[in-house]
């Protein structure tokens, strides 16, 4: 059987993080291998554990996800990311 793919999981709200863990270690084949609630601590966990995929809100307090991107680029360009957001588009 092949290894699981590791998904990072980077949101503020920890109810809503530990929902999407628990939805995704209830999919076969994948594996919520960690969670962080800022920009830096993710960055530093997604260094150390290399998941294939980064699921990211672009709301993390303060401080934007989308400025985490180019930095988990720099660090491994084939980790997918998929930006997940519950913002209102009107704004």
């Amino acid at each position: 059987m092949p290894d699981p793919i590791k998904v990072f999981i980077v949101e503020s709200q920890p109810v809503f993080a530990k929902g999407l863990a628990s939805l995704i270690q209830s999919t076969p084949g994948f594996l919520a291998a960690a969670e962080a609630a800022n920009p830096a601590d993710a960055l530093k966990m997604i260094k150390k554990i290399k998941p294939k995929l980064v699921i990211l809100d672009i709301v993390l307090g303060k401080e934007s996800g989308l400025n985490l991107i180019p930095q988990i680029r720099a660090f491994d360009s084939e980790i997918m990311i998929l930006v997940l957001s519950m913002c209102d588009e009107r704004f």
